[in-house]
């Protein structure tokens, strides 16, 4: 072989060695960055630069690749680099799975889980995780049982693993509800979901507060800067404006957002954090409207809320401004993050001691607290129960300070994915206006949903009563609003029962009338539970107008030709006194009669003798004598005439003509 050639050959060799050493360090460095930006917690940008080492490193012919390192005679830098190509693949995995997309989680982790258990013994796990939240259920239910079976550390992924076959369970149940159509479910448009993550909405005054990661900035390299800013639209029923910075201070390398707001809009609890090697740190800031508008520089809270070292985020504040709710990782707690709350002061400042929400709170974390007045209800998010997957939304009725069994909310609200922050702008129906943060749509981040539960028609019922008699009654019912507007008209059948519906419980007035009766009626508010199905009223009565009739006299009747009282007649003398006894103020005439016979001079002595007679009996019995006036009338006015119609005698008029009545003269 000629010099030449062999020369021409050596050229060769050794460019092709250079480019071996050249992509070596290509791929030296694409890992280096990797592993940095890994380090930093910047998941999305280190996948990149996993993916191109693995692409840099592809062997045609060889599935398993092969490490770039054989060019280390020529540069040893690369040699530095240990990792092997199952920790990039597996660290790849968990840079998709960190920032949510188990799309490209599950292809790597799939890889993953065929590695050396021993040497990445969650990669099953991770890999049954993003079978689930890609909704392919029977294949994770499989990976999930496989991992159980075969994984022997008695740890944290033991018990999540049985945890999620629970949440496999309750998933199928879910999706075969049957009150599914009754959910609305949006998401915002592009105006709200640019790119990025936007998340955390709460409203006050017709402002729509939250909080977005849109790109607006590049650093030095042209590279897009997504730095967390709290944002503001109009919200006028479900519509949103066009959404804009809120003219408020944040420090350069500060994220700020996930707030809550007062009632009146003037007071904003927010949260400001920076992520340092992977950590994130955060911490509550208060700032005050002043009446220009004007948002002053917020100010961090005190130590009673944000511990050194810890971090304490996603703030909300109840209606009635009287607590402010929190997440936070400090010591004390059942888990990772454990919601909080304290006792606010008029102007807003914390105070008295920090109280765990015991009841709610898990081994792992619960975040981002919502606590709705008028139904009495907390919403909540986490991660430490049997649910969807991911952050499941969760609420528990009663008073922040005591309450009740926590529920998850299912789906649709909840998806397989993360679901989160959620908010009701209704101050009566907690699902009606609401709006909550799921990545459910989104390959990486948090977006924001609109949610609507409709429901069927309130239902109210009752009855009316005749209150003579105690038993229901036949009527017309006529509900009028709190406008004075009749919204329905309906008779009633004979057991007095109605009922009708209203879309929305409301204060109204029901009035029940019947001819011949006084009409009824009751004032009914909105029940302070808004979630119930029935409304039961309390009886509505109906009083009968009494059929005048001619008073009837009081009347003592005596024997022919006597003025002697007859035993017979003293029960009615004692219904007198005790009249007479009852309402003091009362004075009676005592007019004494007889019948026809006898001269008209005897019959006048006769008739008065009868009224004395009357009246001594009931002086002694008490009454007052000036209280009793005696007339005697003779035989005039008879009550019934004496003779027949043939001319005969009749002595049964003549008994009822010889009498004394008592008639009122004064009140």
């Amino acid at each position: 072989m000629k010099n030449g050639t062999i020369y021409k050959i050596g050229i060769v060799a050794l460019a092709f060695m250079a480019s071996i050493a050249v992509q070596a360090q290509f791929s030296y460095d694409y890992l280096r960055n990797a592993d940095k930006f890994y380090a930093k917690g910047d998941y999305f940008t280190a996948a990149q630069y996993y993916e191109k080492y693995l692409q840099a490193n592809k062997k045609k012919g060889n599935e398993g690749g092969y490490e770039p390192y054989s060019a280390q005679s020529l540069n040893k830098v690369v040699g530095k680099a240990s990792n092997s190509r199952e920790k990039v693949v597996y660290k790849l995995a968990e840079c998709y799975r960190k920032y949510n997309d188990f799309g490209n989680a599950e292809k790597w982790y799939a890889e993953a889980a065929k590695f050396d258990t021993a040497q990445f013994p969650q990669a099953r796990y991770w890999h049954a995780v993003s079978l689930r939240a890609n909704g392919k259920y029977d294949e994770a239910r499989a990976a999930f049982q496989n991992f159980t079976q075969s994984y022997t550390r008695k740890d944290d992924f033991a018990v999540k693993a049985k945890k999620e076959l629970d949440n496999l369970i309750f998933i199928d149940a879910q999706l075969k509800k049957s009150d599914l159509g009754m959910y609305v479910i949006g998401k915002a448009d592009s105006t709200v979901n640019p790119v990025g993550a936007n998340y955390a909405p709460v409203a006050a005054n017709g402002v729509l507060y939250f909080t977005s990661t849109r790109p607006d900035s590049v650093d030095a390299k042209g590279k897009a800067q997504y730095v967390n800013h709290l944002y503001q639209a109009s919200l006028k029923d479900t519509s949103i404006g066009v959404p804009e910075k809120v003219a408020i201070l944040q420090p350069l390398g500060t994220q700020q957002g996930v707030s809550a707001v007062s009632a009146d809009g003037k007071k904003m609890y927010l949260t400001r954090w920076t992520v340092k090697d992977g950590k994130k740190n955060a911490a509550l800031y208060i700032s005050t409207k002043n009446g220009d508008g004007v948002w002053s520089e917020p100010a961090m809270l005190d130590t009673l809320i944000n511990r050194p070292g810890y971090s304490t985020q996603q703030p909300a504040v109840t209606p009635d401004g009287k607590y402010l709710l929190f997440s936070s990782d400090a010591p004390g707690g059942a888990g990772k993050f454990d919601l909080y709350y304290v006792a606010l002061d008029s102007k807003g400042s914390p105070k008295g001691k920090i109280n765990n929400l015991k009841s709610v709170n898990t081994t792992e974390d619960d975040q981002a607290p919502f606590y709705h007045g008028a139904s009495s209800t907390l919403v909540f998010a986490s991660n430490g129960r049997v649910g969807m997957g991911g952050f499941d939304l969760y609420q528990a009725k009663g008073s922040i300070e005591s309450l009740g069994a926590v529920e998850n909310l299912g789906y649709p609200v909840n998806s397989v994915k993360d679901d989160i922050y959620f908010y009701s702008g209704s101050d009566r129906n907690i699902w009606k206006g609401g709006y909550f943060s799921s990545d459910r749509g989104s390959v990486c981040c948090l977006e924001l949903y609109s949610m609507h539960k409709l429901r069927p028609a309130r239902y109210i019922t009752g009855a009316v009563y005749d209150s003579s008699t105690n038993q229901p009654t036949a009527a017309t019912i006529n509900v009028v609003d709190g406008n004075g507007k009749t919204v329905y008209t309906f008779n009633t059948a004979a057991d007095g029962r109605y009922a009708f519906t209203m879309p929305e419980y409301q204060s109204l007035k029901l009035e029940a009338s019947k001819p011949s009766y006084y009409n009824g009626s009751i004032n009914f508010n909105a029940p302070a539970d808004p979630e119930l199905d029935s409304l039961f009223n309390p009886n509505v009565y109906v009083s009968p107008i009494p059929v005048e009739t001619k008073p009837q006299p009081m009347i003592v009747y005596f024997d022919f030709d006597k003025k002697d009282l007859r035993p017979g007649d003293i029960a009615v003398l004692d219904s007198l006194v005790a009249l007479l006894q009852r309402e003091p103020s009362l004075s009676i005439e005592l007019g004494g009669y007889t019948d026809g016979k006898g001269g008209e001079s005897y019959n006048k002595r006769l008739s008065k003798k009868r009224a004395t007679e009357v009246k001594d009996y009931l002086v002694k019995q008490g009454i007052a004598a000036d209280r009793l006036e005696t007339k005697g009338y003779g035989k005039c006015c008879p009550i019934v005439a004496e003779t027949t119609a043939d001319g005969a005698d009749n002595p049964e008029a003549r008994q009822q003509n010889r009498r004394v009545e008592v008639k009122i003269i004064k009140l």
